[in-house]
């Protein structure tokens, strides 16, 4: 038999506790780290998704603003009527331009739904989604205007406030009507 000395002898309870206390401290570091990024990303996902479903929903409404002759709001701002210009048989504009008042194009918010709407033709399509009735910072908004900035220069404003997720984001766009019409 070899006798021990002082520095062959194995860890104590003592230090395996220690140890076993700072690998928990240090694991449960780590996870907190992860869910924290794991948040931050999903928000960032929301902001992302938001950004992308509002521009392409202005991106509907300013095609077709920008083809009309005229705007009318209507519901306390909550409703813009676009009146495209008539058009013959063949689909050419007619002379002197003049708005199509049977074929309004109707764009729409709904607060208790949360959406915007366009309907055309008779058919309604659902351009976005978590539209809220109040801005980020607070206080009611009109969703639409419009502005006439001269003889013949008609301009669309929209705003939205737009919830995905926990973010809540302020668009806001005027769009001028190409073929506005003297009013």
């Amino acid at each position: 038999m070899r006798k021990r000395t002082r520095f062959q002898r194995g860890m104590t309870l003592v230090e395996v506790a220690i140890a076993s206390t700072l690998m928990a401290m240090v694991v449960l570091l780590l996870v907190s780290v992860q869910i924290q990024v794991l948040r931050d990303f999903q928000r960032a996902l929301n902001e992302n998704t938001a950004n992308r479903t509002a521009y392409n929903a202005l991106r509907s409404v300013r095609e077709q603003a920008q083809g009309a002759v005229q705007a009318l709001v209507f519901g306390g701002g909550t409703e813009v009527r676009l009146f495209p210009p008539r058009r013959d048989n063949m689909g050419n504009i007619l002379t002197p331009v003049q708005p199509d008042s049977a074929n309004p194009i109707i764009v729409q918010v709904n607060y208790a739904s949360g959406t915007l709407t366009l309907t055309q033709n008779g058919a309604t399509t659902t351009l976005l989604t978590g539209v809220r009735s109040t801005r980020p910072q607070g206080g009611s908004y009109a969703p639409f205007s419009v502005q006439q900035y001269a003889p013949g220069v008609q301009a669309l404003q929209v705003r939205l406030s737009v919830q995905q997720g926990e973010s809540q984001i302020w668009y806001e766009e005027t769009i001028l009507l190409r073929n506005a019409t003297e009013n």
